[in-house]
C-alpha cells in the first residue's frame, strides 16, 4: 500500500534541532513524505535559517505562524492547512533524531494493524544502538525519570506492543482518526496535551503501538529545558486539570503526582533553582483559578 504522509516538526526557536530532526528524517528509506516545519511565532532569523539549509529542497516545506500557539495550536493549524494534501501525519518535536527505518517501520505497521490506531516509535538510550529507554508510558504523568524507570522494556520482534498511554514525542495517525479525536486541546498550551489526546483517541476505541523496529533518540525538554520556570509552570498546571479531566480514582493520580513533584522540588530547592519552584507553586495556584492557555510569559 503506498500511502502520502506529511510529517509535522513543531520549531520555536530551535533552528539547530530543528534542522538536525529534519535532516534525520530526509535520509530514510522510506521516501513516500513531505516535511512541514512549522515555525511558532520564532520571528525572523529562524525563517531565513530555514531557508538557507533547506534552499531548493522540494522535500521540505515552510509554515509560518504569526504567533506562539503553543504545540498543539502549531500542529492543529498545520494539520488544517494539510488534511486534503495526506491521508496520514507523523507529528514529531524538534528534538528527535530519527533511525533510517524508522519511517517504513512505522508504515508497515499501520499496513498490518490499521489507520484506526496510532503507532510511534520506540525511545532509545542516548549514544545507544540496542538499549531501549522506553517503548511507551506506564503512567500518564509526563516525566522523562519516569520514562526510564518505568517505561517499557522490550524486544525487538519486528511487530509492535500495546501501551497504555500516548507518548507525543513522535507519533503517527490517521487523518481521520485525528479529526474524529478533536485534535489537540490548545488550551494546554504546552505539556500535557499529548496525553489529553491520547485519552480522548481511547474513547473513540483507538489504541496505542510501540513499534518495536522503529527507533527514535529524544532530547527531552529541547525547548524548554528540563526543570526551567516554564517546565514546571505547565507541567503543574496541566497535569493535575488531565487528572481531573479523565481519572476516575482522582486521589490516586492525585498522590502519585505530588509524589513526584515533592521530589522533583527537593532537586530544585538544593539546587537553588527558585524561580522553577515559584513557577511550580504559580502553575499550582492557577489549576486552582482554573486558567487556560499561555502564560504572559510565554
Amino acid at each position: 500500500m503506498e500511502v502520502s504522509l506529511g510529517v509535522i516538526v513543531v520549531n520555536y526557536k530551535t533552528p539547530e534541532k530543528t534542522e538536525r530532526c529534519v535532516k534525520s528524517l530526509l535520509a530514510s528509506i522510506y521516501n513516500n513524505f513531505l516535511v512541514y516545519i512549522v515555525d511558532n511565532g520564532s520571528q525572523g532569523s529562524d525563517t531565513e535559517y530555514f531557508k538557507k539549509a533547506f534552499k531548493n529542497n522540494c522535500k521540505v516545506k515552510l509554515i509560518l505562524q504569526e504567533k506562539n500557539f503553543g504545540y498543539g495550536g502549531a500542529v492543529n493549524r498545520a494539520f488544517e492547512k494539510l488534511k486534503n494534501r495526506h491521508g496520514l501525519f507523523l507529528i514529531s518535536n524538534s528534538d528527535i533524531f530519527y533511525d533510517r527505518d524508522a519511517l517504513s517501520q512505522l508504515i508497515n505497521a499501520v499496513e498490518k494493524g490499521g489507520e484506526g490506531n496510532v503507532y510511534f516509535p520506540v525511545t532509545m538510550f542516548p549514544g545507544s544502538q540496542k538499549t531501549i529507554l522506553s517503548a511507551g508510558l506506564n503512567s500518564f504523568i509526563p516525566s522523562p525519570f519516569q520514562m526510564k524507570f518505568f517505561g517499557k522494556r522490550i524486544v525487538n520482534t519486528g511487530g509492535f506492543v500495546e501501551a497504555p498511554y500516548l507518548g507525543g514525542s513522535s507519533f503517527l495517525i490517521g487523518r481521520d482518526l485525528f479529526e474524529k479525536a478533536g485534535g489537540f486541546d490548545e488550551e494546554y498550551f504546552l505539556y500535557g496535551e499529548d496525553i489529553d489526546l491520547g485519552l480522548r483517541i481511547k474513547k473513540t476505541g483507538g489504541k496505542f503501538f510501540a513499534v518495536t523496529a522503529s527507533k527514535i533518540w529524544h532530547e527531552f525538554h529541547g525547548s524548554t529545558s528540563r526543570f526551567s520556570p516554564l517546565s514546571r509552570y505547565y507541567l503543574a498546571r496541566n497535569v493535575p486539570r488531565i487528572i481531573n479531566k479523565h481519572m476516575s480514582w482522582k486521589v490516586w493520580y492525585y498522590f502519585q503526582f505530588y509524589w513526584w513533584s515533592f521530589w522533583s522540588l527537593l532537586m530544585l530547592f538544593f539546587s537553588f533553582r527558585w524561580r522553577s519552584i515559584f513557577y511550580f507553586c504559580l502553575g499550582t495556584v492557577d489549576f486552582l483559578r482554573g486558567k487556560r492557555g499561555a502564560l504572559k510569559s510565554s
